[in-house]
């Protein structure tokens, strides 16, 4: 069922809060008999002893079986049915069917892979450019002016020269090393205010 059709997530949780005790009414659940707990109305949950309840404040449902649980996790107990399917239903009992998109479950519009490979080659209508920079300029302690302002190459070589400022302490002024540094200083420097 839905690998043709699927709600995104936050837009099914968006309408649907607040509308959470519509949904139990069209599932039939009879949570305001004026008891404390209800028998549980899920098949797979064999209650002797009344052990579900809803808490209007929290908009959640609690039992033994499953804890504490959103309306999609009422919804796809009480239907036996999985959690994708659970958002389709919920458009449809609250008659919100614009919600519900063509296309296979978790492809596409915004969903980003989390896998290396798409994360590091993400769709280009899913890329944001500035993102490395501003990771950058937060690793240095730099504002995100400078990253802007800088390539990725010069930014790099700002924090090459902070840890060679670093070690400076440590290096003898008379070894090799020591002209070696100040050399590699001098060179960072002078990338690092060119233009």
């Amino acid at each position: 069922m839905t690998a043709d059709r699927r709600v995104p997530t936050r837009a099914i949780q968006t309408a649907v809060k607040g509308r959470e005790t519509e949904i139990l009414d069209g599932l039939k659940i009879d949570w305001r008999s004026g008891q404390p707990h209800i028998t549980c109305p899920y098949p797979s949950h064999d209650d002797e002893d009344p052990s579900w309840r809803w808490d209007e404040k929290k908009a959640r449902a609690v039992c033994s079986c499953l804890g504490e649980h959103s309306i999609f996790d009422v919804v796809a107990a009480k239907e036996s049915i999985d959690f994708e399917e659970a958002k389709i239903r919920v458009a449809q009992m609250l008659g919100l069917e614009e919600l519900t998109k063509e296309g296979a479950s978790g492809k596409g519009e915004g969903h980003q892979a989390t896998d290396a490979e798409s994360l590091l080659n993400p769709a280009s209508d899913n890329r944001d450019d500035t993102l490395p920079r501003a990771y950058l300029a937060h690793r240095l302690a730099e504002s995100t002016d400078f990253a802007r302002s800088r390539s990725t190459a010069t930014i790099l070589q700002v924090r090459c020269a902070r840890r060679l400022e670093r070690i400076s302490p440590i290096i003898p002024r008379s070894s090799s090393v020591s002209v070696v540094f100040r050399g590699l200083t001098t060179k960072l420097d002078a990338a690092i205010t060119a233009p």
